[in-house]
């Protein structure tokens, strides 16, 4: 089994959309209520039901091809603040939060 991609749903759909836009450095595909993202294989949903609950506290993971260089990119545009550390089990990784809160973290393994 393989991960195609990941959703989320968003009632801060304009929020949410410059912030993807500036993390992965192009405009999204536009398909109705769903913004896509297809590089990073993360589709974007706008509820449009007041009470729906958007998709907090969930969890993206990126392998990029060196750790360091993205963290500057993305420090750089105001979307990173802690720098990457090594992590025991052989990874080089650090983690933003998008608006919602959800956690987006870019790994590269030594």
């Amino acid at each position: 089994m393989k991960l195609f991609g990941a959703c989320i749903a968003t009632h801060n759909i304009k929020t949410m959309i410059e912030f993807y836009t500036k993390v992965f450095g192009y405009e999204p595909n536009i398909d109705g209520p769903d913004h896509r993202f297809l590089a990073a294989q993360l589709i974007i949903f706008r509820l449009d039901d007041v009470n729906a609950p958007s998709a907090k506290n969930a969890a993206m993971i990126y392998a990029v091809d060196d750790v360091d260089a993205e963290y500057l990119r993305l420090s750089g545009i105001g979307v990173a603040n802690d720098p990457p550390t090594d992590k025991p089990w052989g990874a080089r990784s650090f983690v933003i939060n998008d608006p919602d809160g959800n956690i987006v973290s870019f790994f590269k393994n030594h």
